[in-house]
């Protein structure tokens, strides 16, 4: 009769799913795929992308006051709660960086630039230990990664940095049909898909910096994984695909990409959604 247990149209999804496989393979993928087989350093782009949208809010006109905090002195781990608290805020509003406005940029990262200043983390050690966890995204302002939201068949849902398997980091990124959007629960925010981007990293001389180096992609739209192995990069060039930690607590990591360039925020959770629910 066409329909699963929880009376949602199965037959519906699984043509939705190949939809999203035909169209991720039609058009770019992330930024990880595109770092494994781009590596070479290049110049930094300067030139906008894509136009911001149009946004009905802004943190021009944002009602709170930021965390004052200063850069010549220890800070209080109360000052930084709250300045996190900002963060997460502002990035809520911008929608992770994807909607977000000239203005909410430069709030965002002037805030990040605070807890930068204020790093708790010094080194990273051989083993990345302090990195061991399952990161979800809450900030970016990479250009390759913010474009990705105007794919017209899919939408972003959870992305994800889980480093818990060290030193197997895996990229996770979660899809949604676009076409559904417009539907009620629990049919317009079911996740269709799931891409994952397997990676080694490996501590660089520099002690908050970490290379990777990209093993293989997968995408599973609940009829199992689909995947294919990456060649392995000349080690001159892998090294080009690194990231330098800026802030790294229990909580909460920011990361600068090397190239393309772009900011990377994201808080600790304990594990990755169950991608379908199904």
């Amino acid at each position: 009769k066409g329909y699963d247990d929880d009376g949602s149209f199965f037959v519906l999804k699984k043509m939705l799913r190949v939809v999203v496989i035909i169209s991720l393979v039609l058009l770019p993928l992330p930024s990880s795929l595109s770092l494994s087989l781009l590596a070479a350093p290049r110049r930094r782009q300067r030139t906008r992308l894509f136009a911001d949208p149009p946004s009905d809010t802004s943190f021009d006109e944002a009602p709170w006051e930021e965390t004052e905090v200063s850069s010549s002195s220890a800070v209080s781990s109360s000052a930084v709660s709250s300045l996190k608290r900002d963060v997460l805020t502002a990035c809520a509003v911008a929608d992770r960086g994807f909607g977000a406005s000239p203005g909410d940029r430069k709030r965002i990262e002037g805030l990040l630039e605070k807890l930068r200043m204020s790093n708790p983390t010094s080194e990273l050690g051989a083993s990345l230990e302090p990195l061991r966890k399952c990161w979800r995204l809450v900030y970016t302002s990479a250009a390759d990664v913010t474009t990705l939201a105007a794919n017209p068949v899919i939408s972003l849902a959870g992305i994800y940095q889980d480093a818990r398997q060290l030193p197997s980091i895996v990229n996770v990124i979660d899809l949604k049909a676009r076409p559904l959007a417009a539907l009620p629960a629990p049919f317009g925010d079911r996740v269709v898909a799931r891409q994952r981007v397997k990676t080694t990293a490996t501590k660089l001389r520099e002690p908050l910096r970490v290379s990777l180096a990209f093993d293989r992609v997968e995408l599973d739209a609940g009829l199992g994984p689909l995947g294919i192995d990456l060649p392995q990069l000349p080690p001159q060039l892998a090294q080009a695909a690194y990231f330098d930690v800026d802030y790294l607590d229990d909580d909460f990591l920011l990361i600068r990409q090397a190239s393309p360039g772009g900011l990377f925020a994201a808080v600790a959770v304990d594990d990755l959604e169950d991608p379908f629910g199904d």
